[in-house]
């Protein structure tokens, strides 16, 4: 009767975004009508919760800065990238030899690092710049095309991205009793239980009112849905994570 929502595949803003609009779209047809103003209000309870604790998040101060170092080294592993790859076709060989081999070094992890998630992007760049640090031919490429420096660099700002990354997770978990993870958790039971009542009125009385709401949450979820499903294809066709229900980017 009902679509099933791909939870698991929002983000925490558009697991947010889609109980609200359910529950306007639920206020909309009357909730005492339906007969399930009790599991309305809980699901607004449960949500007003989690939009609570995630607004504060964003609004902490560590996460403007990690935004800022996650800026820098999306634009110094896409500048890296981007240099190796005009080098391949450089007249020297010793340049172009220089440039496929770093090339390679970095599409092995994907073509779009910059766009990975946080976590993982924070785990290849570690494993790219250990890399190119550790073998002596990428260490002399690197150095061939004068991108030493350029290298040291990114390897900098992605520890700093990982040790503010942490920062943030000890505030987070000093700032709040309930984590998102939680939250998640109680608001989508209140949305099972909201939607089993429909359900079991829809089956026991029968009428238009229920009908309506049915096929209005079932649009709204499908819209979910395909969102969703449209991101983690162009994701996927870049070898890249679009990242789990908790997590940015």
């Amino acid at each position: 009767m009902f679509i099933t929502p791909s939870f698991y595949k929002f983000r925490n803003s558009e697991f947010i975004q889609y109980l609200i609009d359910v529950k306007k779209t639920v206020v909309q047809r009357d909730p005492q009508l339906l007969q399930i103003a009790p599991q309305t209000a809980l699901l607004n309870e449960q949500v007003k919760a989690m939009d609570n604790v995630y607004k504060k998040q964003l609004g902490s101060t560590i996460t403007q800065e990690l935004e800022a170092l996650d800026k820098l080294r999306d634009l110094a592993i896409t500048g890296i990238r981007t240099t190796v790859e005009g080098y391949t076709y450089h007249h020297d060989t010793i340049k172009s030899n220089a440039g496929k081999l770093l090339l390679h070094s970095i599409d092995q992890y994907g073509s779009k690092i910059a766009r990975q998630n946080y976590q993982t992007e924070t785990t290849t760049l570690r494993n790219l710049t250990q890399d190119w640090i550790t073998d002596p031919d990428l260490k002399i490429a690197l150095s061939n095309l004068h991108l030493t420096e350029w290298a040291k660099e990114l390897e900098k700002t992605n520890d700093s991205f990982n040790t503010k990354y942490l920062e943030r997770n000890t505030e987070y978990a000093l700032d709040s009793k309930i984590n998102v993870t939680e939250l998640r958790d109680n608001a989508k039971k209140s949305y099972d239980e909201l939607i089993n009542h429909i359900v079991a009125h829809a089956t026991l009385t029968p009428s238009e009112e229920y009908d309506i709401v049915i096929k209005e949450i079932n649009t709204l979820t499908e819209q979910y849905n395909i969102l969703v499903e449209k991101r983690e294809t162009s994701t996927d066709s870049d070898n890249t994570t679009d990242g789990d229900s908790t997590t940015e980017e």
